[in-house]
């Protein structure tokens, strides 16, 4: 099963026209740090599986990493349980492209 991706424009757009899915961080807290896009829920990877109850059946799921590795790996999980889960092409780096708060790392 292939992971639906949407890019940083993509979701930018949506975000800034009120329609926005719920966004979910998959890093590790550290990682925070270093920025995050806003709205979005943090539970890390390793936590996914277990609070699979907590994140909306019916509503796009849109789940970043770092670079979109973790993040896609995450989102096919979710895809086969049931939601529609997409991932966010080149995850929070791509997404600093868009906000100066992100720091590169």
């Amino acid at each position: 099963m292939s992971v639906p991706s949407i890019s940083a424009t993509e979701l930018k757009a949506l975000l800034d026209k009120g329609a926005a899915p719920y966004v979910l961080d998959v890093r590790e807290r550290m990682e925070l740090l270093y920025g995050a896009i806003p709205g979005y829920t943090w539970i890390p990877m390793r936590d996914v599986a277990n609070r699979m109850g907590d994140l909306p059946k019916g509503k796009r799921i849109v789940v970043y990493c770092h670079t979109g590795g973790r993040s896609e790996a995450v989102a096919g999980m979710l895809q086969q349980k049931g939601y529609d889960a997409w991932n966010l092409t080149g995850g929070i780096m791509a997404w600093g492209e868009f906000d100066s708060k992100v720091k590169q790392y």
